[in-house]
């Protein structure tokens, strides 16, 4: 017997809709009714969330024009009719856990202190098994954007290993993410690192990273970005050929 493939967003109903993203290798998966309020700004806050954490919260028609980080619609063509069911979880709710504290992170506009500080409690070797894993499996930038930024936030050295892997493979989309990781990561370990992996990384000129590191933060231009393309600037030298 086939396998049902179940709405991305409600999660209940089987999945019967195909709806592109700014990502063509990984559309939204829906039902018909959670297509509908999709399309008019009217998720309910759980389906908000749980398309959020496959697809980051960055994505169209989830961006913070549309829903606030609880997933409260702001411009929804249709009443939202929110039971305790249909709320989106706290990172009360999920600091305990660590898969729902990830997907909790994935949500949130930018990686908070609170929920760095929730993730570290946690034993670092799951959590770097967990991030390599949601990394593999996603297709989408911002998601694994995020993995990386818990890599230097949360994992720094203790991921060094992975990060050095990630450096012959990366984009240019990468830059910024992995450049910030491996910053982070070459903490009390620098020597060994810089042999291993600088002027490698990327294999970017120097003369490009300024611009390159500049144009991401036209895009997020929240203070916790501005001070770590600073750091990344400031360290490129090291990091960079």
């Amino acid at each position: 017997m086939e396998k049902v493939v179940l709405c991305e967003a409600c999660q209940k109903n089987a999945m019967d809709v195909v709806e592109d993203t700014d990502e063509p290798k990984q559309p939204y998966q829906l039902c018909q009714p959670c297509h509908k309020r999709l399309l008019n700004n009217s998720l309910r806050p759980i389906e908000w969330y749980n398309l959020a954490v496959l697809h980051s919260p960055k994505q169209f028609l989830l961006h913070d024009d549309f829903y606030g980080e609880d997933g409260q619609a702001f411009q929804s063509e249709d009443d939202v009719i929110v039971t305790k069911e249909d709320k989106a979880p706290t990172l009360q709710d999920v600091r305990q856990d660590l898969a729902s504290l990830i997907n909790f992170s994935i949500t949130r506009w930018f990686l908070e202190d609170d929920v760095i500080d929730a993730l570290k409690q946690h034993d670092q070797q799951r959590t770097l098994d967990s991030v390599q894993s949601r990394f593999d499996e996603t297709q989408h930038i911002e998601v694994k954007s995020r993995m990386l930024e818990i890599v230097a936030d949360v994992l720094g050295t203790s991921a060094a290993g992975w990060v050095r892997e990630l450096v012959n493979q990366a984009d240019e989309e990468f830059l910024y993410p992995l450049s910030w990781a491996m910053t982070h990561c070459a903490k009390g370990n620098r020597p060994v690192l810089v042999e291993q992996c600088s002027p490698k990384i990327l294999h970017t000129d120097k003369s490009e990273v300024e611009n390159t590191l500049n144009d991401y933060l036209q895009k997020d231009g929240v203070p916790r970005v501005k001070t770590n393309v600073s750091t990344i600037l400031n360290n490129k030298e090291d990091i960079f050929e």
